[in-house]
């Protein structure tokens, strides 16, 4: 039964990490520019957040989720204001990029920050994991068997970006002369989701 609970939430964990959006887009231009470690601090930045949804989900603590659900229209606000300021700043970069330079100065607890702020205000995030963990049979009380669902999750999500970071890393050094068209195209990709994510929470207005 652990195993069985371990391996759901390892499924869905890693089924909602692997299409790839803005977070799948940062942890390979992470990747790329400074190398896996950045890779897998963007990877455990979504991880992390994708975990407190879960522990959100699976413990049914509805006051919060009901929260996260009634404001999406902010939050999602919020999370498209920073995917413009980040595809921004990668268009900046693509202008004058020093790949050794950048290394010393980008900051893993920042890369950490970044993906982990992003999927935090993501509001559909929760509504995911509210459907998805109430098809799955566990015991309201067995708050032993919730914790190993969400362990699950975050053990899926882990294993998505660990998976593209670590292919990301196979193609860093023949990238590395196309490191200035990777980020502009990085950059435009993160601003035509944000323009999604604003057109979305207009509809939801």
């Amino acid at each position: 039964m652990i195993f069985e609970t371990f391996l759901t939430g390892a499924i869905l964990g890693f089924s909602m990490a692997a299409p790839i959006g803005p977070i799948g887009i940062l942890c390979i231009q992470k990747t790329l520019n400074f190398g896996k470690l950045h890779g897998f601090a963007s990877g455990f930045g979504a991880a992390t957040a994708d975990a407190i949804y879960g522990v959100i989900a699976a413990f049914g603590l509805t006051i919060i989720s009901n929260y996260f659900i009634e404001n999406a229209f902010f939050f999602k606000v919020v999370g498209g204001v920073f995917l413009i300021y980040l595809g921004i700043n990668l268009l900046k970069s693509s202008k004058n990029l020093d790949i050794t330079r950048e290394i010393k100065k980008e900051n893993l607890m920042l890369t950490y920050l970044n993906t982990f702020f992003l999927t935090l205000t993501n509001p559909m995030t929760i509504i995911y994991f509210t459907l998805l963990f109430s098809g799955f049979v566990v015991p309201k009380s067995s708050y032993y068997m919730s914790l190993i669902l969400v362990i699950g999750v975050f053990s899926g999500s882990i294993l998505w970006s660990g998976f593209l970071t670590l292919v990301s890393s196979k193609f860093s050094k023949k990238c590395s002369s196309y490191m200035e068209k990777i980020n502009k195209i990085s950059g435009m990709l993160l601003i035509a989701f944000a323009l999604f994510i604003f057109s979305s929470a207009l509809k939801q207005f």
